[in-house]
């Protein structure tokens, strides 16, 4: 865990674990440079010599475009298309790395471990790095004094810190080796780089669009419905993958009728994940959310295409709540 990495000077110094909910998202939302030491993500690593060819089968990205230098977004999915769960795939030091969140780690494990057991690859839960989201308006800046310069999207820069990899959505993810947290953390301070926790990666995450699948969210819904085709996480020039019949033909059939919209509600205490959301259309799910202060919150909620940006979505167990889609930075197609 981050906390175990720090001395109490850096954390009293950074507010990593006493930052208020409300100087985080003002960060962000501002656009400031910040760090978030994501502590409620883990990581599964793979490793053997059929690896790649192991989870090439497995998962909606490609995964011989996954290298040192190329990571991934992408889904695994079950045999009807649904998402079991959604991660970031980087290959470090001729191994695999599944980053996602936490709660998915021991479901993920088991459901690939099933396969594996044909092939010469193993899986297994990995404390190797901790991890760190990166973000602000001016993300060159902010990465620069700390990493060096930051890499295209789509590729990695790796040194004796660890890894940054940065996704063509716009994420930046940094896998720090844990002997260096002390000093990633001074870095940063001293490169007025403002740490963070989980609620503001979140919401940069739902700023830009990007759902990392929880566990109570697990089998719900195709990749095209939290927009993975749209931000690069899914291949539809690979080979056969789990579910890959279903996803492809919707995808050439143009049947995508529900989408993830991101959406703004005020005047309301606490919106949870699994929250209904109705619409003239019916009812969409909340799928991720992080607070903006005590009483307003910011989700990524499934909506029928033709209500994510209708001016009448309710809260359905609390249908006074003001609630306003917003922009993603990309086109919903």
């Amino acid at each position: 865990m981050w906390s175990d990495r720090l001395t109490n000077a850096q954390i009293s110094a950074s507010g990593l674990l006493f930052q208020s909910m409300e100087e985080e998202a003002s960060a962000v939302l501002s656009g400031q440079p910040f760090a978030a030491a994501l502590t409620r993500f883990g990581l599964i690593k793979v490793e053997g010599e059929d690896a790649e060819a192991f989870l090439q089968g497995q998962v909606t990205c490609d995964m011989a475009q996954v290298t040192e230098g190329h990571p991934k977004a992408g889904a695994h999915c079950n045999i009807k298309g649904r998402t079991q769960t959604t991660f970031i795939a980087a290959f470090l030091n001729n191994n695999y790395y599944l980053i996602l969140p936490a709660d998915q780690v021991e479901p993920t494990l088991n459901a690939l471990r099933k396969f594996a057991m044909f092939s010469k690859a193993s899986l297994s839960a990995s404390d190797d790095y901790l991890l760190v989201g990166l973000g602000g308006n001016n993300p060159e800046g902010a990465i620069d004094p700390v990493w060096g310069p930051m890499p295209p999207p789509d590729h990695a820069t790796l040194n004796d810190t660890g890894a940054l990899l940065h996704l063509s959505c716009g994420h930046l993810i940094g896998l720090i080796s844990p002997d260096k947290a002390q000093q990633f953390a001074a870095s940063c301070v001293h490169a007025n780089i403002q740490l963070c926790g989980d609620n503001a990666w979140q919401l940069y995450s739902i700023n830009s669009g990007v759902v990392q699948i929880v566990n109570a969210q697990s089998e719900q819904w195709i990749p095209q419905e939290i927009n993975y085709d749209l931000i690069n996480g899914v291949s539809f020039k690979k080979g056969c993958y789990k579910g890959q019949e279903i996803i492809a033909r919707i995808h050439y059939r143009g049947q995508t009728k529900v989408r993830t919209a991101a959406l703004e509600i005020s005047d309301c205490i606490a919106i949870n994940v699994g929250d209904k959301i109705l619409s003239a259309a019916g009812a969409g799910t909340v799928l991720a959310t992080a607070q903006v202060n005590s009483h307003t919150a910011r989700v990524l909620c499934t909506l029928k295409t033709e209500q994510s940006e209708s001016q009448n979505l309710k809260l359905e167990r609390n249908p006074d709540c003001q609630i306003r889609p917003l922009p993603l930075p990309y086109a919903i197609t």
